[in-house]
C-alpha cells in the first residue's frame, strides 16, 4: 500500500477498511446467529446483522460519492481476526 499523504488519500483509506470490517461481519454473522442456540441470542445475532447490512449500505453510498474504485477495496485486518477467533469458538463450543 502506497504510503498516505493526504487527508483525501488517509478518508478513502479509511472508509475502505470500514467497509471490509461491514463485509466480514455480514458474512460472518448469520453463521452465529445459525449456531445460537439461546432465543434472544440468536434475535439478538440477527437484528445486528440487519444494522450491519444498513451500515454497510450507506459506507457503500459514500464511497460512491468519493469515486472510490476498486482498487481502493482493503481488508480490515482486525475484523479478519475477530471472525477467525469466533470461527475457532463455534468450533470448540458444543452445540446447546
Amino acid at each position: 500500500m502506497p504510503k498516505i499523504q493526504t487527508l483525501d488519500q488517509l478518508l478513502v483509506h479509511e472508509i475502505a477498511d470500514l467497509m471490509s470490517a461491514e463485509e466480514q461481519l455480514v458474512d460472518a454473522l448469520p453463521k452465529m446467529a445459525e449456531a445460537a442456540t439461546g432465543k434472544d441470542l440468536k434475535a439478538g445475532l440477527l437484528n445486528h446483522l440487519q444494522e450491519t447490512v444498513a451500515q454497510l449500505q450507506r459506507l457503500q453510498d459514500i464511497a460512491v460519492s468519493l469515486g472510490m474504485m476498486a482498487k481502493d477495496k482493503a481488508i480490515c485486518k482486525a475484523m479478519k481476526g475477530l471472525v477467525a477467533e469466533g470461527q475457532e469458538c463455534l468450533k470448540e463450543t458444543p452445540a446447546g
